[in-house]
């Protein structure tokens, strides 16, 4: 299967260099209507999308996409391994499935194998778990005092 976001980046004295068209990364948390914006600064096309494989795969929530915007490309802000997305495009698939069938789709979702295979997925599920227990106990501790 081809890369979905492929763009050799050019390697400056200094590392990277954000030159050209900017992308924002967008992803959708479990359970949530809207997409949350990722980025603060536009970046270049493969920053875009290592960054956006990286929030995927670190994080429970499994779909997100990049959108070009009309600023320039800025330097990386986060530490994310160089083509974090080439090495873990196996993770994702780039179609939707509604009843069946596939149909394409603008950015890519984690596969299901995939959805909670780091330390970081886990530990965001026993936060999320402790939140709800917490919440059950005082909706119980709220109808006794009744």
């Amino acid at each position: 299967m081809p890369p979905l976001f492929f763009d050799l980046d050019l390697k400056g004295e200094y590392g990277k260099t954000a030159t050209g068209q900017g992308y924002n990364v967008y992803a959708k948390e479990l359970k949530q209507k809207n997409y949350s914006k990722l980025t603060n600064k536009a970046l270049n096309k493969q920053d875009a999308s290592d960054l956006l494989a990286y929030s995927l795969d670190n994080s429970v929530a499994r779909r997100g996409y990049i959108k070009p915007v009309k600023q320039k490309a800025q330097p990386m802000q986060y530490d994310i391994p160089d083509n974090y997305y080439l090495g873990t495009q196996d993770k994702f698939r780039p179609y939707k499935v509604k009843e069946g069938k596939k149909f394409a789709w603008k950015g890519i979702i984690e596969k299901s194998m995939y959805g909670i295979d780091t330390t970081g997925e886990k530990r965001q599920l026993k936060t999320f778990k402790l939140l709800a227990e917490r919440k059950r106990k005082e909706a119980m501790l709220d109808i006794m005092e009744l």
